[in-house]
């Protein structure tokens, strides 16, 4: 494939598509299937990468026009808005050290709403070049934002490699750590506030509002700009 260009050619290049029938969830399963076969011989079946979280988690597909196929998947769990429902978080079954600021956010008493994106998977043999992966990761976590948006969850969890942490920071995603020490850790668990968790003129700005809008209309929600209420059709 060749590299991807401005953010224009993605526009006409990729549907942003919200998994909502079995049929597109299956095709979620699969791309994750597919990739993590690769690296675990013992994965011989669809029904061993699916978990107790894609129940109830949206599931949003990359679809690549040309070939009529998703080249990448991403989720973002259901809200959980007290901490009786915290296993309801993919990161709840990790040994993170900032799970003190989940609890400290639920039991606020501001009745907020917390999701998490995770479980991004990219085709490996279509997204091949560091540009390509780069960019495709890029709107996979603004489409799993976007719905978190419009879905009115007050913060966003997302466990990244300090490096993609960041990367993503510098085009524009106000991610904020979840505790105060970095520690050693290569990966940490980052939040995103729904209402201005991506800055305005910032490098992804543009793909932003057009992933925004797509995933709206499809979630029957009006346009939604960044500085403006969210407003319901119907």
């Amino acid at each position: 494939m060749q590299s991807l260009n401005v953010v224009k050619n993605l526009v006409s290049q990729f549907d942003f598509i919200c998994a909502n029938s079995e049929q597109e969830k299956r095709q979620a399963y699969q791309l994750r299937f597919e990739l993590l076969r690769q690296s675990s011989p013992n994965i011989a079946y669809i029904e061993q990468v699916i978990d107790p979280f894609d129940k109830d988690s949206q599931h949003i597909l990359i679809i690549e026009r040309n070939i009529g196929k998703p080249i990448a998947t991403i989720r973002l769990s259901g809200p959980v808005s007290d901490a009786t429902s915290l296993a309801a978080l993919p990161c709840h079954a990790k040994e993170f050290e900032s799970k003190s600021f989940i609890s400290q956010v639920l039991n606020a008493g501001n009745h907020l709403l917390l999701s998490e994106i995770s479980s991004l998977c990219i085709d490996s043999g279509y997204a091949s070049d560091q540009q390509s992966i780069e960019l495709i990761t890029e709107s996979a976590y603004l489409a799993a934002f976007s719905v978190a948006r419009l879905r009115f969850d007050d913060r966003v969890l997302i466990n990244l490699p300090n490096q993609e942490f960041k990367r993503l920071r510098a085009r524009g995603l106000r991610l904020e750590h979840t505790s105060h020490q970095l520690g050693d850790s290569q990966q940490q668990l980052l939040w995103l506030s729904s209402e201005n968790g991506i800055i305005d003129n910032s490098p992804c700005y543009e793909l932003y509002q057009h992933v925004l809008d797509e995933i709206a209309q499809q979630l029957n929600y009006a346009q939604v700009y960044t500085n403006e209420y969210i407003v319901q059709e119907g």
